[in-house]
């Protein structure tokens, strides 16, 4: 047996690896820019009410 032979199924799982590692980075780009927005309208909320309060002062 050759001792740098991996088998045929290394390929595969290497493969298989790599693909599962890029979806799940994908994902949680997706869900960490969805929070980053979401806090992004929450701030922009917050500061219209603070200017409306200060138009009604």
């Amino acid at each position: 047996m050759d001792p740098t032979d991996l088998g045929p199924g290394t390929a595969t799982w290497l493969g298989g690896t790599g693909l599962t590692l890029v979806g799940g980075f994908l994902w949680l780009r997706k869900f960490l820019s969805k929070d980053a927005a979401d806090r992004a309208m929450d701030n922009a909320d917050i500061f219209t009410l603070r200017r409306l309060n200060e138009l009604l002062d």
